[in-house]
């Protein structure tokens, strides 16, 4: 019997529209021992008349403040906190009914202080939901999906998205003084996210999908403008930097920070607030962060990160990011292919690489596809094949599906490559 009482907290700005959703699918949780923390933050629409017509039921709390922004709605809704576990949730955003009793039964039964889960993207309507992948994961931790965190530090915030609405959280964690939201006027949860998985013992991570979040066309905004959210990312990271720069032996925190800034720059590349990120680093952080020595750089990045920090150090940025992310995996066959390779996977981004590869006049043996349909078609100047016989190096272009391939194909494979993981993966300096 699982008896532990979980707090979720929901800072709500002028959500009229979305409330009425998103209380409803807390209150039907299938686990019922809950602490439910509404903080109105100035609210001036309708939005705290539609809570009040809940407060029948006894577990419902409404603290009504002047607006202040998400950061301090949270923080305050965690100081109220009674539960054993928290858990935030955005005030247009849906949980699943069975959300909260899964997440503290996988935490329970592994002996976890955080749980982590899978989520869904949806528009206007909820029965018409997109999976995020979250199979990217395993590339950073050999035990995924449970996480020993201390022997992770290398690679933590590569394992650990931002968002605080799929973390269950520990109190011995969450009521620690170092966790808490930053208080800018977006990207406020980064901080909250990575000091708490930071904290952390052991995390353990769930595919399901147990979140539905609104994706961001037409979203309501909690803040300020959610358009401006990119230009303070770099800021939310700067208090990550000062957090672990007073850890003892973070070494291995400082790897993982440095490829975590650099991924997130990359992650705006075609962005036009891309040019006012790239200027903040260089004239802020670049220095303050210790990344201006450029040999010692290259030894801590991971081989795509590697050239990003130069593109950013000249202010290189004509490239788009897809354009970079194919050059890398060209890099990546043209290697494995002087051993002799064939690729698996004509998917999109398969398809995709076989063209580049053909255009750089790398040839490779065979291209090998899962699906029935593709199998006979010519891509990249390569006929698709079902899989029958042996290779000594396979290249597996789906990461989501890479388990399965590889699993199905061992024993007929001498080496079996997973193509973003080769551009991906840390080296060890």
């Amino acid at each position: 019997m699982l008896k532990d009482l979980v707090t979720i907290v929901v800072p709500v700005y002028n959500s009229e529209e979305y409330i009425k959703d998103n209380i409803e699918s807390v209150l039907r949780q299938t686990y019922t021992n809950l602490e439910i923390i509404y903080v109105c933050d100035g609210c001036t629409d309708n939005t705290v008349n539609i809570l009040k017509q809940y407060v029948c039921d006894k577990r419902l709390i409404i603290k009504e403040e002047d607006n202040h922004g998400a950061a301090v709605s949270r923080n305050l809704g965690m100081e109220m906190a009674h539960g054993d576990w928290i858990i935030f949730l955005d005030a247009d955003d849906i949980f699943a009914e069975n959300m909260i009793f899964e997440m503290l039964k996988a935490a329970k039964n592994e002996n976890a202080d955080m749980c982590c889960c899978s989520y869904e993207c949806f528009a206007s309507d909820i029965c018409i939901r997109q999976k995020v992948d979250s199979s990217w994961k395993k590339m950073y931790c050999s035990t995924y999906p449970i996480v020993n965190t201390k022997s992770e530090l290398r690679n933590i915030m590569q394992i650990v998205d931002k968002a605080p609405w799929n973390k269950l959280v520990h109190k011995s964690i969450y009521s620690k003084e170092q966790v808490y939201f930053q208080d800018v006027p977006n990207a406020n949860d980064v901080y909250y996210s990575l000091s708490a998985s930071i904290e952390s013992n052991k995390m353990v991570f769930l595919e399901k999908a147990l979140v539905y979040y609104r994706s961001p066309e037409g979203r309501h905004s909690l803040s300020t403008n959610r358009n401006k959210s990119r230009a303070y990312v770099l800021e939310a990271f700067d208090k990550v930097y000062n957090y672990i720069s007073f850890k003892k032996d973070n070494t291995e925190l400082l790897v993982s920070f440095y490829n975590a800034v650099i991924a997130e720059i990359f992650g705006y590349w075609d962005y036009p607030i891309l040019d006012l990120l790239v200027e903040q680093f260089l004239n802020t952080y670049v220095n303050k962060w210790k990344m201006n020595d450029r040999q010692k750089m290259c030894s801590l990045f991971s081989k795509i990160n590697r050239n990003i920090y130069f593109r950013i150090m000249e202010n290189n940025l004509k490239e788009t990011r897809e354009d970079i992310l194919v050059k890398e995996r060209v890099e990546v066959v043209k290697k494995i292919a002087e051993k002799g390779c064939s690729i698996w996977g004509v998917g999109q981004l398969g398809s995709s690489l076989l063209g580049a590869i053909s255009k750089a006049g790398i040839t490779i043996n065979n291209v090998y596809d899962t699906s029935e349909d593709m199998i006979g078609k010519k891509i990249g100047g390569y006929i698709v094949k079902a899989f029958d016989g042996y290779e000594k190096n396979m290249i597996i272009t789906t990461p989501k599906y890479f388990d399965e391939i590889s699993k199905a194909i061992r024993g007929k494979v001498e080496n079996i490559y997973n193509l973003e993981k080769c551009i991906w993966e840390n080296n060890r300096a």
